[in-house]
């Protein structure tokens, strides 16, 4: 009898990575990718271009200043926070 690879049991450590792709989006998102340039009227002549910017990553963004903002956003949330438990304190709120 003639098995195809279909047909043999993938190994464990194939369907823990493809499970770990499917759950973090990474499967869909190639999907749309590739869907989206196959629709294409004219095939981008950069294709790494493309698929940069239709995955959300376009070239010439300052990663750096971006980290810092990130963190001054962080601590604002932090100390809003803090200042939310302050004043729920003063009304006599608890969670």
């Amino acid at each position: 009898m003639n098995q195809t690879t279909a047909d043999l049991p993938t190994p464990p450590k194939r369907d823990s990575f493809r499970k770990y792709l499917d759950d973090g989006g990474v499967i869909d998102s190639i999907t749309r990718v590739l869907v989206n340039l196959y629709e294409q009227q004219q095939i981008p002549e950069d294709l790494l271009s493309y698929v940069r910017q239709f995955l959300g990553s376009p070239q010439g963004v300052n990663v750096e200043s971006l980290k810092q903002e990130n963190e001054k956003l962080k601590e604002e949330h932090e100390r809003l926070e803090k200042r939310l438990q302050e004043l729920k304190t003063q009304l006599g709120i608890s969670e």
